[in-house]
């Protein structure tokens, strides 16, 4: 970050650019997760890469704020630290986060990242028929949808 530039909240804690990067990925976590889903990531990509992961509004750090989303402020944080070529990966609901700061950047004419890249979510066009189905599902039948994908521990389910 430029000196004079004020540290935006959006940043994970400790992250702080690298100035010998040549390309900075932006990672955007899934619902309910925070900048730590990708603390390791660093290790695994090469040196030319500053991996700065987006850390929201009541998760993590910032556990005392209000959840939510906002694409014009995660857009505007982005955009100040654009300084060199960038990209968005988001995880789930994070893919969706990605889509939503990408429109939101090209609105304000923001240097664009060269990629989008999502994991684990249908492109915006596309109806989730999994999530369609069970939104009005009251709790007994939601938890049985759940069980039936399996992974809950029975303390989980209880």
């Amino acid at each position: 970050m430029e000196s004079g530039v004020s540290r935006s909240p959006y940043l994970a804690p400790g992250w702080s650019p690298r100035p010998d990067a040549e390309a900075t990925l932006f990672c955007l976590p899934y619902a309910g997760g925070s900048a730590t889903a990708y603390s390791q990531h660093s290790a695994v990509f090469p040196a030319g890469v500053d991996v700065c992961p987006i850390q929201l509004p009541g998760r993590h750090s910032r556990l005392t704020e209000r959840p939510y989303v906002d694409p014009a402020e995660i857009a505007g944080t982005i955009a100040g630290l654009a300084v060199r070529p960038y990209a968005l990966y988001g995880h789930s609901a994070g893919a969706w986060i990605g889509f939503e700061v990408l429109r939101e950047l090209r609105r304000r004419s923001a240097r664009s990242p060269v990629r989008l890249v999502v994991s684990a979510a249908v492109p915006p066009d596309e109806r989730d028929e999994w999530c369609h189905r069970v939104v009005g599902y009251r709790d007994p039948d939601l938890v049985a949808e759940l069980v039936s994908l399996g992974g809950l521990r029975p303390e989980v389910v209880d």
